[in-house]
């Protein structure tokens, strides 16, 4: 389901995606196949936005809150 919602990030909100990866990877492990394919579809969904450009605004990322304000291109 949320491979079906990453396409609707705005490349001005990118710092959301990493936030995504702990739990995408999680989900790869899982015994059932349908966890497995959703979590990898999620990683793909999130590979192409990463792919088509944005800024990611590290500093708005969960646990870099005393990282600096500069900006980095994906």
């Amino acid at each position: 389901m949320l491979s079906l919602l990453v396409h609707l990030i705005p490349p001005s909100a990118m710092h959301i995606i990493p936030s995504l990866i702990p739990e995408a990877v999680l989900g790869t492990k899982e015994p059932s196949d349908k966890a497995r394919t959703a979590a990898f579809e999620l990683i793909l969904a999130m590979t192409r936005k990463m792919n088509d450009g944005g800024i990611v605004k590290r500093h708005l990322i969960h646990g870099n809150e005393k990282d600096d304000d500069s900006e980095s291109e994906p």
